[in-house]
């Protein structure tokens, strides 16, 4: 509930979790002078006021089969540049991409490309993970993949 860092190495005290079940929560009116706030009852009896609420329903990460990867994983391999931008910014970028997500890779990879170019990840490497096959020699377009001539064309020329 409410937020502790799981990750204490990197966001140290920005926040506490606290494990409770929530009962209620409501907006309050605003009234002159006032922003409506939230108010949250948990099973311990108590109220919380805050302007925001954050809805976290979890997630779990499914980790590729690459052998070492779980032990640098949220350290030098992160999920989502979107989410990491700033811890990733003027440095050199690998982007794997996953044959198992289909057609996503091609939204992945035309996202990066188009809007985290303000990152200034020089070299920007992509890793294409058996998605040309493992004998490859050429990169193709692959449409089940979601790779159009457009990303190809966009990919070469950020080189």
């Amino acid at each position: 509930m409410y937020g502790i860092s799981p990750l204490p190495y990197r966001y140290g005290d920005t926040f506490n979790y606290i494990s409770r079940k929530v009962l209620s929560l409501r907006k309050t009116e605003a009234t002159q002078g006032t922003r409506s706030l939230f108010q949250l009852q948990d099973d311990q009896n108590e109220t919380w006021t805050g302007r925001k609420v954050i809805l976290a329903t979890g997630i779990q990460d499914k980790l590729p089969a690459i052998p070492g990867f779980d032990a640098i994983w949220g350290r030098a391999v992160v999920h989502c540049v979107f989410c990491h931008g700033t811890e990733t910014k003027n440095q050199p970028i690998a982007v794997l991409l996953d044959p198992s997500v289909g057609k996503m890779n091609g939204f992945i990879l035309s996202m990066f490309m188009q809007k985290f170019k303000n990152l200034h990840n020089t070299p920007v490497t992509i890793i294409a993970n058996g998605l040309f096959g493992n004998n490859a020699t050429e990169t193709k377009i692959t449409p089940e993949f979601g790779f159009t001539a457009e990303m190809y064309k966009l990919t070469k020329n950020r080189g």
